[in-house]
């Protein structure tokens, strides 16, 4: 009797544990999300994650980190809650930037800089108020580049560069109209664009931006989409792309090689909705977020060693 009573204590203790461990770990992650701002980098200690909407249709102001480690919350002040919105990694100090977005009643047009364990809203005037746009780092010429996105005025296609002297627009011919396109800055073959979606339709052409001028790649590639996501991969020589939205979602990696792309992988996760897309320094690169075909998504996928794998940390 008295064995049974010790094995029934034991029970007890274990499953406590486990509901604490659950618990924890559930507290210590982020939220199944939609349109959240996620970026890193090769160079960057840590994955940011920031706002995003939750299954409720509620916008979250909330800022992750995450590393070997796995998640944990930054607190204090942050920019206001938000989705579709756009960071970048700024590579000369180690910074993320964050623009506009749409905070379920206005879109915004604000700036804020993160440095690791803090926000710190920029005093500067650039673009108007908005969303579904995409922003860039140009390492070589050490500026942040903005192209298109949504305005309470409809679809833009306007062109700014953020310096240390502020933002300025630069009066360009270049892509048409659209939203929910995605961006990605490659050293050797300069920002590339692809897609998105010009509110009839979505798009499947590709961009180059070279510093002075957009031009348009003759390429054949992903087929059209929007809501994909971005990233530049030193260990495979370019920018790659990884899902969307086409009718479906979509789960297909591809590579920009500087003349045309070409198809790494077709059985990656599903997913769109502004998820992210982060190559870390051991080559690896991190999806989370956004919606899939079981509806939103919080788990962490990475495709290493030429395959993809849900995993719990972002190394």
């Amino acid at each position: 009797m008295r064995r049974l009573i010790r094995h029934r204590l034991f029970a007890a203790v274990i499953l406590s544990l486990l509901i604490v461990s659950v618990a924890e770990a559930q507290e210590f992650s982020p939220p199944p999300l939609n349109q959240p701002g996620l970026v890193g980098g090769e160079l960057a200690p840590w994955v940011v994650l920031f706002g995003g909407t939750r299954q409720d249709g509620q916008r979250t102001g909330e800022t992750w980190l995450c590393d070997a480690d796995g998640w944990r919350e930054i607190s204090g002040d942050t920019p206001s809650p938000r989705g579709s919105h756009d960071l970048a990694f700024v590579t000369t100090d180690s910074t993320v930037v964050l623009f506009g977005g749409y905070a379920g009643e206005a879109r915004l047009a604000d700036t804020w800089q993160f440095d690791g364990s803090s926000w710190k809203q920029m005093r500067v005037s650039g673009p108007s108020a908005r969303s579904a746009h995409s922003i860039a780092f140009d390492s070589v010429r050490e500026q942040i580049v903005l192209f298109g996105g949504s305005s309470d005025a409809g679809l833009l296609s306007d062109t700014w560069v953020l310096t240390a002297e502020g933002w300025h627009q630069v009066t360009v011919e270049g892509p048409s109209a659209r939203r929910n396109h995605a961006m990605a800055f490659d050293p050797s073959h300069g920002l590339i664009l692809f897609g998105g979606s010009d509110g009839e339709q979505r798009l499947g052409d590709t961009w180059i931006w070279n510093g002075a001028t957009w031009n348009l790649a003759s390429a054949s590639g992903p087929r059209i989409r929007d809501h994909h996501a971005m990233a530049y991969s030193e260990k495979l020589g370019g920018v790659v792309l990884h899902g969307g939205w086409d009718g479906e979602y979509l789960g297909d990696l591809w590579l920009w090689s500087g003349s045309a792309w070409l198809l790494i992988d077709s059985a990656g996760p599903k997913r769109a909705g502004r998820h992210g897309l982060i190559s870390r320094p051991n080559g690896a690169l991190v999806t989370f977020g956004g919606m899939g075909p079981m509806g939103l998504a919080d788990e962490i996928w990475k495709f290493q060693d030429a395959r993809w794998h849900a995993t719990s940390t972002c190394e």
